[in-house]
C-alpha cells in the first residue's frame, strides 16, 4: 500500500527502496528475456537479431556478442515427439525439447 519497490532484474531481487531490505528473489526462465525486454518485445528482437546477423555475415564479421544466446535443454535420452520434430524443422534442427528458446527461421 504505497511501497516503492527497486527491481533488479540482472540480480534477480526485489528490494525495499527506502530500506534497501530485500523482499522476494526470482530467477528467469532464460536470459533472453533480458535481450526481450532491452528491445521492446519479442518481435523487435527478432527482428534485430536477424538484421544484424545478415549484416555481420554480408560484412565479413564474426557473429555479434551483443545478443544472448539461449542455453540448449538437456538431451533426455528419449527421442522427439511429432511437434518437437515439426518445431525442430522450422528451426534447422533434428527435435526442440521442452524450456527450449527457439526462432523460427
Amino acid at each position: 500500500m504505497g511501497d516503492v519497490i527497486d527491481v533488479y532484474p540482472y540480480e534477480g531481487k526485489v528490494c525495499d527502496h527506502a530500506t534497501g531490505e530485500t523482499l522476494a528473489e526470482f530467477g528467469l526462465k532464460t536470459d533472453v528475456l533480458i535481450d526481450e525486454v532491452r528491445a521492446g518485445g519479442r518481435i523487435p528482437l527478432i527482428i534485430g537479431r536477424g538484421l544484424t546477423d545478415k549484416a555481420r555475415q554480408s560484412l565479413g564479421l564474426a557473429p555479434s556478442e551483443v545478443f544472448r544466446l539461449p542455453v540448449a535443454a538437456e538431451d533426455t535420452g528419449k527421442g522427439y515427439t511429432l511437434a518437437q520434430k515439426m518445431v525442430g524443422k522450422a528451426c534447422g534442427v533434428e527435435g526442440i525439447r521442452p524450456g527450449t528458446y527457439v526462432s523460427l527461421r
